[in-house]
C-alpha cells in the first residue's frame, strides 16, 4: 500500500472514531468539547480533499480495491451475526406451518422440509381427514403389514379447465420466527400488524365425495410434481366457492372462490 493511500486511510477512520464523552452538566465545557470536535472534522475533511488532489490513479484503484473488500468483509460479517441472532432466539418466539401447494418458503421463513401433499381416498367413507405434507425421504423400519390397514395416497388439484388439472400437489412445512401463524379463509390480505407467508385459495375434497376432509389454504401458485399429470386420484381438491343462506352475502358472493392467507406474528 502506498504512502499516500495510508494516511488517507488513518485519516477516514479517525475522522470516523467516537469522540469523548462531555459532562452533559458542564455547558461551558460541553460548547468548548463541540468546538473542539467542529475543527477536528474541518481539519479532517481539508486533509483527505489534499490527499485526493495529490492521488495518482493508481492510488485511486487501490482505494478502491481495498474498499471494495473491506464492503465484503462487513456483509459477510453482517450475515454471519443475523444466522447467529436467529439461531439464539427463543423456541417460543418461532412457529411451523405448511404452505400447500408450494416447493418453496417465504423470504421471512426457513424450509424444514418439502415434499408432497397426502392423504386418504376421496371415495373411501372411512378415509382420514386431514391432508398430510409427505416427505420425499421415507424411512421405513421393517414392521409387516396386518390383515387390515389404512391405505395412504397421493393428491391432485381437480380444477379443470385450468393447467393443473390432474398434477399431484406438493407442500413446505416452513418455520418463521415469529411465535403465531394464522390461516384466515375468505381474504388474501393479512391484518395490519401481521406478516403475509402466503395467499391463495380455500380448497377441499368435493361435496359429493364420501371420504370427509379439511378445508386447506392452497398457494396460488399451485406448484404440482413435475409430470405428474395423470389421473391417478387419490386425495382431491376442488377450488371453494360461496353459497349464501347462512353463510352472509354479501360480504361473500354466491359462486364466488374463495380466497385464503397465512399470517404470523
Amino acid at each position: 500500500m502506498s504512502p499516500l493511500v495510508a494516511l488517507l486511510l488513518v485519516s477516514l477512520v479517525s475522522s470516523a472514531a467516537p469522540s469523548l464523552a462531555v459532562d452533559p452538566g458542564d455547558s461551558q465545557g460541553a460548547s468548548s468539547g463541540l468546538q473542539e470536535q467542529d475543527k477536528r472534522a474541518v481539519d479532517s475533511v481539508e486533509l483527505q480533499a489534499n490527499i485526493l488532489d495529490l492521488a495518482t490513479k493508481e492510488d485511486l484503484d487501490e482505494l478502491r480495491s481495498w474498499a471494495t473488500g473491506r464492503l465484503a468483509a462487513l456483509v459477510t460479517e453482517l450475515q454471519t451475526v443475523t444466522s447467529q441472532l436467529q439461531s439464539a432466539l427463543p423456541l417460543s418466539s418461532s412457529s411451523l406451518y405448511t404452505r400447500w401447494g408450494s416447493k418453496t418458503c417465504s423470504n421471512t421463513s426457513t424450509q424444514v422440509y418439502k415434499g408432497v401433499i397426502g392423504g386418504g381416498n376421496y371415495g373411501a367413507s372411512g378415509s382420514a381427514v386431514n391432508a398430510l405434507c409427505l416427505t420425499l425421504q421415507p424411512v421405513y423400519d421393517g414392521r409387516n403389514p396386518t390383515s387390515a390397514n389404512t391405505n395412504l395416497y397421493g393428491s391432485e388439484y381437480e380444477t379443470s379447465p385450468e393447467e393443473k388439472q390432474n398434477q399431484d400437489g406438493v407442500c413446505s412445512v416452513c418455520r418463521v420466527h415469529r411465535s403465531t401463524t394464522l390461516m384466515i379463509p375468505g381474504t388474501n390480505v393479512c391484518p395490519n400488524g401481521w406478516t403475509l407467508e402466503y395467499s391463495g385459495y380455500l380448497m377441499a375434497g368435493h361435496d359429493s365425495h364420501p371420504a370427509s376432509t379439511e378445508y386447506i389454504c392452497v398457494d396460488k401458485k399451485q406448484d404440482a410434481r413435475y409430470g405428474s399429470n395423470a389421473d391417478y386420484n387419490g386425495k382431491l381438491f376442488y377450488y371453494t366457492i360461496g353459497s349464501c343462506g347462512s353463510l352472509p352475502c354479501p360480504p361473500y358472493f354466491e359462486g364466488k372462490v374463495v380466497t385464503c392467507v397465512v399470517c404470523s406474528n
